[in-house]
């Protein structure tokens, strides 16, 4: 066999063995994805990302971003979701739906912004806490002020009539 002819079949080798793996790794997404999706329509929200991230890594497809970000959505973890989202809006195909995505995404953002606006403002900033202090402060003063009145004797007396002094 002339050195020709091996370079060929090499090739001819290695063109064939990629094919096949690609083949298998399509197969394997599609598992992946239609395992994901029974997860997913059970409400098994973890089991359903770990399908779907599998699909992904098999089949690099796009769509399966969109997947994915809405399993972090239901598992309540915003960032990762928000992550994804913007992922899928940067990778999906032109004529993709990307509405729903993008709706997700603003109402995951606004949520965001919301809660860090409450956790932003110190709480020596918020009308309740002077609030709470000028009470207390009220109620103390006045407590001291009773205590400090009841407990006192004074050196005068009271009261002063032709019996004596005493005092109430």
């Amino acid at each position: 066999m002339t050195t020709r002819m091996q370079v060929f079949v090499v090739v001819l080798v290695c063109a064939l063995s990629t094919s096949a793996f690609a083949d298998l790794d399509r197969v394997a997404a599609r598992a992946a994805f239609q395992r994901g999706s029974q997860h997913y329509d059970l409400g098994e929200f973890g089991p359903a990302l770990t399908d779907f991230r599998q699909a992904f890594v098999l089949s690099n497809e796009p769509d399966l971003l969109f997947n994915i970000a809405q399993c972090y959505r239901r598992l309540g973890l915003k960032q990762e979701a928000i992550e994804m989202y913007r992922n899928y809006l940067h990778r999906a195909p032109v004529v993709a739906d990307t509405r729903k995505a993008q709706a997700n995404l603003d109402e995951l953002l606004h949520e965001q912004a919301e809660a860090h606006k409450q956790k932003g403002q110190p709480v020596w900033r918020k009308w309740w806490f002077w609030t709470s202090i000028a009470g207390g402060v009220a109620v103390a003063g006045a407590a001291v002020g009773l205590g400090v009145g009841l407990t006192q004797r004074s050196s005068t007396p009271l009261a002063t009539t032709e019996l004596g002094s005493f005092r109430f």
